[in-house]
């Protein structure tokens, strides 16, 4: 599931765990800005100082230039199920 927690953050729960925190998400995303241009994104994943844990983590969007930005983005976790 999805939970927005603030501009260009978001908390990822899963249904199923993840078996440890040795799992891997990846996300990619961009942004239009109207004029039929694409803005590539940063996604970064919480290791440190926000959640990243077997069963959620969170998700920072960031645009160069900008700052936090909400948008949609693309995600998958690659790891062994608990």
């Amino acid at each position: 599931s999805y939970s927005d927690q603030g501009t260009g953050l978001a908390l990822i729960t899963f249904t199923n765990n993840f078996a440890n925190t040795g799992y891997s998400p990846v996300g990619s995303g961009h942004q239009n800005v109207g004029t039929g241009a694409t803005i590539d994104m940063f996604v970064y994943f919480a290791a440190s100082n926000g959640t990243y844990t077997t069963s959620a983590f969170q998700v920072n969007t960031y645009r160069n230039g900008i700052g936090p930005v909400d948008n949609e983005v693309g995600l998958i976790g690659h790891g062994d199920l608990a």
